[in-house]
């Protein structure tokens, strides 16, 4: 579990990075720009920045994490002296998932760093449980519309063997580590995980239906091997094809 310190004042930042390596992976930036190159290249679950920075300073680094859709997902801690009514709207506006006032306590800032996680896997929990029906799901604007574009791009190329999850990352303009990070964040799955899930999906919708028999919903779900595609049914629905059709 990684999570990011952003703090310009040297002192107090070793001072977080000390307290919260005993619980964490943890790295560091001076400035909001120093951290967004970090968020390019590192799978980070959660960000810590102070407000008052030069160069990028915690409101513009909030409100860009929050409106890249490349980030949109990560949960921010927001650290600042300036603790008026003005300021805590000013932050929370920008996106901040939880505001702390310096001197802060120890113990508040890790609950609230226990509680931020524990909301995000609780939402990959309901994710996956909600994907196979037709309920939505709130994780946000941004990150519904990097899911749907995701769901739509795996249909149209269901059938196509030589679809990939580069091809999947070429067509989203992601990298594979981009999406990789993106889809394990919100979903809990890699990203050929994810692909077959939405193939699984598109089974079960057939199935449903009653009008092919179960070679062909696999081959029509994108699965050119039946011992597979039984697997992988099972693994989502804990029941075989055969099963899942006895119980229509």
């Amino acid at each position: 579990m990684q999570i990011l310190i952003v703090e310009d004042n040297e002192e107090l930042r070793k001072f977080i990075i000390k307290f919260l390596q005993d619980f964490y992976t943890v790295l560091s930036a001076e400035n909001g720009k120093q951290g967004l190159v970090i968020l390019k290249t590192r799978n980070v679950q959660l960000v810590i920045s102070d407000v008052m920075m030069p160069i990028m300073d915690g409101f513009e680094f909030c409100q860009k994490i929050k409106s890249q859709i490349e980030t949109s997902h990560i949960p921010v801690i927001l650290l600042t002296a300036l603790s008026s009514a003005e300021n805590t709207a000013t932050g929370l506006e920008k996106g901040a998932d939880a505001y702390i006032s310096k001197p802060f306590d120890e113990n508040v800032l890790l609950s609230q760093i226990k509680n931020l996680l524990l909301q995000r896997k609780r939402l990959q929990e309901n994710y996956n449980q909600k994907f196979m029906s037709k309920q939505s799901i709130d994780i946000g604007n941004l990150d519904n519309y990097f899911l749907n574009k995701v769901n739509t791009i795996i249909e149209k190329n269901i059938e196509n063997e030589n679809f990939s999850v580069d091809s999947l990352a070429t067509e989203m303009g992601f990298s594979r580590s981009q999406l990789h990070r993106k889809l394990k964040q919100i979903s809990n799955h890699t990203t050929s995980e994810y692909i077959t899930m939405v193939k699984i999906k598109k089974a079960t919708i057939l199935l449903v239906t009653k009008k092919y028999n179960i070679d062909e919903v696999a081959f029509k779900a994108g699965f050119n091997s039946h011992s597979y595609f039984n697997k992988c049914f099972k693994k989502a629905h804990n029941k075989s094809p055969k099963e899942f059709l006895r119980t229509l």
